[in-house]
């Protein structure tokens, strides 16, 4: 008999065939180790612990199918779009339609128009110098937009006579901004004020034998821009004119003339010119007949 390996167990199975009386007795026996299947007596095939266990007759044979799995990490790809940053728009610009404003010598106003040709508002406030004036004196444009500037100049004293001018400046709030500006000129001219002291009388009688009879005026003669020249003058009905240059006294002015007693309506004048060309005068009308004798 064989030892079992140690771990192992074995069983032992006996057999004993008899042929008859006369005949031998045999005894098979046959270890079979744990785990081992035993051939059937009289088999020839190899006993093994390694042989597959024989299923029923009819069951079908079972293949595992299941297959291998893999696993699988999916890995996706972000795309991120770059940050688009749009740029500033570009600071405002004040633009003056003209930068030279001549209001010349009878002219009170006039209009200029200011536009914003940059990308923002503009505010602004008009600095400017008497006797001119900016109206309005500030405000706010927007972009793309345009506005009426009203220039004016006070021509009244006591502004003096003569040319003048000065210059008008938009000044912007906002940092960044250029200023614009314009030259504002103006002559101021004033007449010569004259003033009626004494006139002609109203109606003169004729003298006889058609002798020149004398008319004669006076006045007061203002002004700022001496010297002065100061003319009397009348006229006949036929349209003849005869004048003389005024005497001053202080501001007084005399003048007297000797014309011929042409009957009917005549008139009269004094005028007096600046230094600066400026005339201002005063008239008005007699008349010469019988019916003032």
């Amino acid at each position: 008999v064989a030892t079992a390996p140690i771990g192992e167990t074995t069983t032992t199975a006996s057999a004993t065939t008899t042929t008859g009386p006369d005949e031998s007795t045999t005894t098979s026996t046959t270890e079979v180790a744990s785990g081992a299947v035993a051939p059937p007596p009289g088999s020839d095939a190899p006993s093994t612990s390694d042989a597959p266990t024989p299923l029923p007759p009819g069951q079908p044979t079972t293949t595992d199918a299941s297959p291998a799995t893999t696993a699988t990490t999916a890995t996706t790809a972000t795309t991120v779009a770059p940050t688009t940053t749009n740029p500033p728009s570009p600071p405002g610009t004040l633009t003056l339609e003209t930068t030279v404003v001549d209001l010349g010598a009878s002219a009170r106003s006039r209009t200029v128009t200011l536009s914003n040709q940059g990308g923002q508002t503009v505010t602004f406030v008009v600095n400017v110098g008497a006797p001119f004036t900016v109206a309005p004196p500030g405000g706010a444009l927007a972009a793309g937009q345009s506005m009426a500037l009203t220039v004016s100049v006070d021509r009244s004293p006591p502004t003096a006579e003569g040319s003048i001018g000065t210059t008008a400046t938009l000044v912007p709030v906002e940092a960044g901004v250029a200023s614009a500006s314009m030259s504002l000129l103006a002559t101021i001219e004033r007449p010569p004020v004259v003033v009626v002291d004494r006139p002609p009388d109203s109606g003169y009688c004729p003298p006889p034998r058609q002798t020149p009879f004398t008319v004669a005026v006076l006045v007061t003669v203002t002004d700022e821009s001496l010297p002065l020249a100061v003319v009397f003058r009348v006229t006949d009905p036929n349209g003849a004119s005869y004048q003389t240059g005024m005497k001053p006294a202080g501001s007084s002015w005399s003048g007297s003339l000797s014309v011929p007693p042409i009957d009917g309506s005549w008139a009269w004048t004094v005028e007096a010119t600046d230094a600066r060309r400026n005339v201002g005068s005063q008239g008005g009308k007699f008349a010469v007949g019988p019916s003032y004798c």
